[in-house]
């Protein structure tokens, strides 16, 4: 499994500072060279199988029903005991560090399924290119992106809430000044032009 080369390298395993960290690259290590074994294989076949059925159990939802139904079939995945029991017999050990490659494996593997399938499913892509305004256009976004900073600014004024004073405060960082020797505040009419 390309997974459990990747704990090598992982950020969280390859800093000393992580108290389980060597035990989990040994123990990462040591199940590389098990990845024919019988054991490995009917780990490898029920994970396979237990990450299908949740991925499949989705059907057509999509956005956030689709991503509950994902997160939570991810949780009884880690929770599920046969598969931490086939886990532990790879390793020979329940200890932290199996734990740790078992929830890593798990969440890679899922990972990468969850991105395989969204990519099968996703719409293609559009290119979006650049719209050429034409000179009215842009004078009306001009006007409107000076406009309502100032329209804002002078309604606010009037109003002495902590909460007002502090919004026109930011607004007025949005000025720009006229002339650049100027020590007078700005004004939005350069946005306008």
């Amino acid at each position: 499994m390309e997974t459990l080369k990747q704990v090598k390298t992982h950020p969280i395993y390859s800093r000393s500072a992580f108290s389980h960290s060597h035990d989990v690259i040994t123990l990462a290590e040591k199940c590389l060279h098990k990845q024919t074994s019988e054991d490995f294989v009917k780990f490898q076949e029920e994970l396979i199988i237990s990450v299908w059925k949740i991925l499949s159990s989705t059907g057509n939802k999509i956005g956030g029903s689709a991503e509950d139904a994902l997160c939570t079939g991810l949780r009884k995945l880690r929770e599920n005991e046969h598969l931490k029991t086939l886990w532990f017999v790879v390793t020979e050990s329940d200890a932290q560090p199996s734990l740790y490659i078992f929830l890593h494996i798990l969440r890679q593997m899922f990972a990468g399924l969850v991105k395989a399938r969204n990519e099968m499913d996703a719409p293609p892509r559009e290119v979006h290119h650049e719209v050429e305004l034409s000179d009215h256009d842009e004078q009306v976004l001009r006007y409107a992106s000076g406009y309502i900073p100032f329209a804002l600014i002078t309604f606010l004024k009037h109003q002495q809430t902590d909460r007002t004073k502090a919004l026109t405060a930011f607004l007025q960082t949005w000025k720009v000044l006229e002339d650049n020797d100027s020590e007078e505040m700005g004004t939005f009419l350069l946005y306008t032009r």
